[in-house]
C-alpha cells in the first residue's frame, strides 16, 4: 500500500476512506497522467459500474496523501492497445508511446538523419500517419525551445 501518489505507471486501486476507486496511471514520472477510473464504491453497493467523476480524480491528483494505493501488478497491460482510433481517423497515441517516439526522434536527429528519414522511420515503427508524425515533432520542438 502506498499512502502517496505513484511514481510508475499502472492500475491501481485508490480509497479514501469509503471511496473506492479502480484507475489508470499512464506516463512517466515526473509527468505522470492520471486517466479515467471506474467507481469500485457504487459497484459494491449497489451492483453499477460507473465512472469516476471528474471531483473524485481532481482529489486523488491534488489531495493525494489523503488517498491510499494499491498496485494490480498482476494486470498484464502489454496486451491492450496502445493507440485508439477517433471517428476522423485520428491515432489517439498514449504518452508511453509519445515518450518512445520522443527518445526516437531525438536519437535519430542527434545523428544527423535526415527529417523526412526520420518522419517515415517514425510512421512505420510505430504505425502512425505521417502527418501525426509532423505533427509530434513540431510539438516536440516547441517544447524543446
Amino acid at each position: 500500500m502506498i499512502n502517496s501518489f505513484p511514481i510508475t505507471p499502472g492500475l491501481y486501486i485508490a480509497q479514501r476512506e469509503r471511496d473506492v476507486v479502480l484507475i489508470r496511471i499512464t506516463g512517466q514520472y515526473p509527468r505522470l497522467i492520471l486517466g479515467k477510473g471506474i467507481d469500485i464504491t457504487t459497484f459494491i453497493c449497489s451492483g453499477g459500474i460507473k465512472e469516476v467523476d471528474k471531483e473524485t480524480l481532481s482529489s486523488i491528483a491534488l489531495n493525494s496523501s489523503e488517498w491510499s494505493f494499491r498496485c494490480l501488478p498482476s494486470i498484464e497491460m502489454s496486451v491492450f492497445p496502445k493507440t485508439t482510433f477517433r471517428p476522423d481517423g485520428i491515432i489517439e497515441i498514449d504518452p508511453d508511446t509519445t515518450n518512445a517516439i520522443r527518445t526516437y526522434y531525438y536519437r535519430l536527429s542527434q545523428q544527423g538523419v535526415p527529417y523526412t528519414d526520420i518522419m517515415r522511420a517514425l510512421a512505420d515503427k510505430h504505425n502512425i500517419t505521417m502527418e501525426q508524425v509532423r505533427q509530434l515533432i513540431n510539438q516536440f520542438d516547441k517544447e524543446a525551445c
